[in-house]
C-alpha cells in the first residue's frame, strides 16, 4: 500500500509540474504578443 501511495504522490507532483509549465508558457506567449 505504501508503494501505491508513493507512486500516487509522484504522479501528482508530475501533473503539478506540467500544469505550472503550461501556465508559464501561456504567460510567456502573452508577453511576446504585447
Amino acid at each position: 500500500m505504501e508503494s501505491y501511495q508513493s507512486l500516487l504522490g509522484v504522479i501528482t507532483y508530475f501533473c503539478t509540474c506540467c500544469f505550472i509549465f503550461q501556465l508559464f508558457l501561456q504567460l510567456r506567449e502573452r508577453n511576446i504578443e504585447k
